[in-house]
């Protein structure tokens, strides 16, 4: 996955009265969207040079709490950066609003249950103290409309607790957050070989996202762990 610039940690020692102090200076990855393509900001500007003035003018705003990347989405028709969103990991600001949209959505279409509200109540101990990572998409004012989890359990990697706030269906935001998520998966090939989804055959349109991002239907019938699952997809990483 491409940077605007390149990643790295940078330290400056001072030396002051045999103290030193580290200063960690990094950057975070930015793309742009154009249409159904998503490009790093520095090949989008190679193929669209407009790109890079029209963001000199663009009132980004502050960048939100724990925030990895920032995707424009730009209309080549008028030239224009129309909108932008950001993907941040797990903070404590952010813990309220993943158990909301989940809930959301899971009690449109099922009913919550044990292991939802084990994950969605206590993240820290039963998704990221096992080494994974809740990944959510923020609107410019940092607020979440959007999650994933990369969930570690059992030896296994699984994309979990994928949501999006109703007034930003249809958007292709989401795209952005398997993007990331996916991407944190394949930095961590060495570990695991696969990603898994367990979802349900009703879920047409998410089914459809998966696939779009490689996953593909392995297992059809009921789940020994979920009671809404009937569906599970892989994706060799």
């Amino acid at each position: 996955m491409s940077n605007e610039f390149a990643l790295f940690p940078f330290f400056l020692s001072i030396d002051l009265e045999s103290f030193i102090f580290p200063i960690m200076i990094s950057t975070i990855n930015v793309y742009v969207k154009l249409g159904r393509e998503i490009l790093s900001w520095n090949d989008a500007v190679q193929q669209h040079p407009w790109l890079a003035s029209e963001r000199e003018s663009y009132k980004n705003g502050a960048q939100p709490l724990a925030c990895v990347a920032t995707y424009y989405v730009a209309d080549e028709g008028t030239k224009t950066l129309r909108d932008h969103v950001h993907i941040a990991t797990f903070h404590d600001n952010y813990k309220r609003s993943f158990r909301q949209l989940n809930e959301a959505w899971v009690s449109r279409f099922f009913k919550m249950e044990k292991n939802d509200f084990q994950q969605l109540d206590y993240p820290e101990t039963t998704i990221l103290a096992h080494g994974g990572e809740i990944f959510f998409l923020l609107t410019p004012d940092g607020t979440p409309i959007g999650t994933v989890a990369m969930v570690i359990h059992g030896g296994e990697m699984e994309l979990a607790k994928m949501s999006m706030d109703d007034a930003f269906q249809g958007k292709g935001y989401a795209h952005f957050l398997m993007r990331e998520g996916l991407q944190w998966a394949r930095d961590r090939k060495d570990e695991f070989n696969h990603v898994t989804i367990v979802t349900n055959a009703i879920l047409g349109p998410a089914i459809k996202l998966y696939e779009r991002h490689g996953f593909k239907i392995t297992h059809e019938g009921p789940h020994p762990e979920y009671e809404r699952a009937n569906v599970i997809m892989h994706l060799p990483l």
